[in-house]
């Protein structure tokens, strides 16, 4: 399983060597004689003016991405991005019933929408962020010590990414279950077509995960049979195209 830890200890600075094997003096990579101008001196980036700066830009940073060049760069005022781009998390809607086996006991739990349609069964579960995802969606969770999600797989890379509390992911090898288990900041990528689900570690009330969906279709979840077979003991299915068929209300 693929999984990044975070460790304090991991994150050194690089001394002042490595600007002289770049060309620069130590003192142009301080600045502690020429300040900023001696730096952009050094780096060859002195301005000849607004003109000049703009075209010495052009220059070093061209537009290599076709998918950008020649359009025009979006203007976006503070009060846009806050209404169409922002979810406040304090603010956000979550959905009890957003797959089909939220209704057995151990997989009980809240899933919040940030961004993007993801995976969803449900087509109740909309986004908390109005301007629409390009090629991904972020999903949070939210659920109580021992409860989370049941085996699934998708046809698209999924990472999850503890954001409080801490939180295990299992997955199967065959027919045996493997897990592994994350603290804060930790992250994992479950490959593509793994079974795997995952359970809250802690009974904090703010416990919350985040997971991340890829590719231009996430498509739809592919449940384990044994998942199907008990959540059709609740009442909840899913019709041919993976959307939720709700065949009666909970007990």
């Amino acid at each position: 399983m693929c999984h990044l830890r975070i460790h304090a200890s991991q994150q050194t600075a690089r001394p002042f060597d490595h600007f002289v094997e770049d060309g620069l003096s130590p003192q142009a990579a301080s600045g502690a004689n020429t300040g900023f101008a001696g730096m952009s001196s050094a780096l060859g980036l002195v301005a000849t003016g607004s003109a000049g700066a703009a075209n010495d830009r052009e220059e070093i940073m061209p537009v290599v991405d076709p998918r950008i060049a020649g359009k025009p760069v979006p203007r976006i005022s503070k009060e846009t991005m806050e209404h169409e781009c922002v979810a406040r998390v304090n603010n956000v809607k979550a959905l009890d019933v957003a797959f089909l086996d939220q209704r057995i006991p151990r997989y009980e739990r809240d899933i919040i929408n940030m961004v993007g349609m993801g995976v969803t069964e449900n087509a109740a579960l909309m986004p908390n962020v109005k301007e629409g995802a390009v090629a991904f969606s972020v999903t949070y969770v939210r659920a109580k010590s021992g409860k989370g999600a049941a085996l699934h797989r998708h046809a698209t890379e999924e990472v999850f990414i503890p954001v409080k509390g801490r939180w295990q992911i299992f997955w199967l090898e065959g027919e045996e279950e493997r897990s592994i288990d994350l603290d804060e900041g930790d992250v994992v990528n479950v490959p593509i077509g793994v079974y795997r689900g995952f359970r809250s570690l802690t009974d904090a009330h703010d416990a919350l995960l985040m997971a991340i969906i890829g590719g231009p279709d996430a498509g739809k979840v592919d449940w384990h049979p044994s998942v199907l077979a008990e959540a059709r003991k609740t009442g909840l299915s899913v019709d041919d195209a993976g959307n939720l068929i709700i065949e009666r209300p909970a007990a």
